[in-house]
Formats: C-alpha cells, structure tokens, sequence
C-alpha cells in the first residue's frame, strides 16, 4: 500500500495532536452534577425551618421567614429593609394583576351562571354556599392547636 503524504495546512492540525477518539476534549472539565451558584441558592432558600411566630411554631421556607423578617423590619422604622423589598414588590405586580383579571373573569362567570337560574335555583345554591361555609368554620373551630411544648 502507498502512503500519501499529508499536508499540515489550516483546518488540517499534524494527525497526532487530533482529538483521540472515546477521549473527551476537555478531561478536566466540569465534574458531572456539579451545581451553579443558582441552583445552590434556590436549594438553601426552599429548606423548610421552623419558626416561633406569636408563640406557635410552624415550617416555612427560608426565603419566606428571611423575607418575614424583612419586612417586621420595615414595619420597624427600618429604611434599609424598605428599599430591599421595594424593588420585589415591582416585580410581584404583573402576577398580581393577572390574578386580578382570572378572579374577576371568575366572578363574571358566576354572576352570569346566578342570572340563568330561577328563583329557587338561586335560592338552593345561596343554602348550599351557606351550609358549606358553616362546615369549614365548624371544621377549623374544631381543629386543635399543637401545643408548642410538644413540637
């Protein structure tokens, strides 16, 4: 067999400094599953904590009670903590009003549902909403509290 000559040109590196085939081009790269700096963040700010709140304790997510304290010190008098969640409060406004605008599109719809029906129908529906309301308030008087010693 013949050889032919290989010429070393641009786009045509010497055959032996050519990626090896089944060898990564960067062996010390990333370590597989290795995790950003973001992911990280949003790991620790969804832990759950516990949390005394009026002597009762409850779990919430670390970006919650960091955001709680936040604002008990604007509440305070605080400057710093009222320009922090300032700017996050300009961001919760467009997910507010397309609450506003899902909720309003509920309350059309039921009003229009309460126009179709007849005065008994209505009626019935009203003592419906109001033995259901009555169930919930029973249910929630009747839930005991935990005793926060036992937690």
């Amino acid at each position: 067999m013949s050889e032919q000559k290989y010429t070393v040109s641009y786009g045509k590196p010497p055959q032996q400094t050519r990626f090896q085939k089944g060898r990564s081009g960067n062996p010390n790269g990333r370590p597989r599953k290795s995790k950003n700096t973001a992911t990280i963040v949003r790991t620790i700010l969804d832990e759950e904590v516990l949390v005394t709140k009026n002597g009762e304790q409850r779990k919430m997510s670390s970006r919650e009670a960091m955001l709680t304290r936040v604002a008990n010190k604007g509440l305070a008098g605080d400057i710093k903590a009222v320009t922090l969640l300032i700017p996050g409060i300009g961001e919760l406004e467009p997910a507010l009003a397309e609450l506003q605008r899902e909720n309003e599109a509920k309350r059309q719809e039921q009003f229009r549902i309460l126009r179709a029906m007849t005065l008994d129908e209505r009626q019935q529906y009203i003592n419906m909403l109001r033995a259901a309301r009555k169930r919930a308030d029973e249910t929630e008087a009747t839930k005991k509290k935990p005793d926060p010693s036992r937690l």
